[in-house]
């Protein structure tokens, strides 16, 4: 994947994590129907646990992006990490559990089509927020990530995209799918 230094606009950037989110719901929808709720014998969250949770996550920084981008919240560029993309693309596809915070640990047991349509709300919700910006634009605002300090906008779009293939190989190996 591009990374934010190797595109010219967020869509650019959305538009690979799309092609991550495409691999994450393609191997959802290969799931039987009564693993989907079940969690791994090898312990961890469920198939749909894990779509809550990206919906949770993609869904809650949608929802703030408007007030980000005004400077109503968040953080200036100049309070953001300058982030070496080699070595921040590794740690992110590490397989350890981060502990995530509560606002996007998952409550519910959705069943498929109500993660796939939420995963797809909270798409079509960043891409509006992110409609008719700039690079510039994500460039000069960002938000404290709990991994990585203060990180700017495009920087949260490439995280938030192997954060995506992150969940979905360790599904694969907790399925003993390796």
């Amino acid at each position: 994947m591009a990374n934010p230094s190797q595109v010219n606009t967020p869509t650019e950037m959305l538009e690979q994590w799309k092609e991550f989110r495409s691999q994450v719901t393609d191997y959802l929808k290969s799931i039987p129907e009564n693993e989907f709720i079940a969690a791994p014998k090898a312990g961890g969250w469920s198939p749909s646990q894990i779509a809550e949770h990206l919906y949770l996550t993609q869904w809650s920084m949608a929802r703030a992006l408007p007030a980000i981008l005004a400077g109503k919240i968040g953080l200036p560029a100049e309070e953001c990490q300058k982030l070496d993309y080699d070595t921040y693309e590794s740690d992110i596809l590490k397989t350890g559990n981060a502990e995530a915070p509560d606002v996007v640990i998952p409550k519910d047991s959705w069943d498929l089509q109500t993660s796939l349509d939420h995963l797809q709300k909270a798409m079509d919700k960043t891409e509006k927020a992110i409609d008719g910006k700039s690079k510039e634009d994500l460039e000069k605002r960002g938000i404290p990530h709990a991994i990585f300090g203060g990180v700017n906008l495009m920087d949260w779009m490439w995280i938030q995209a192997y954060h995506e293939i992150r969940h979905l190989n360790a599904l694969k190996r907790k399925r003993g799918e390796d």
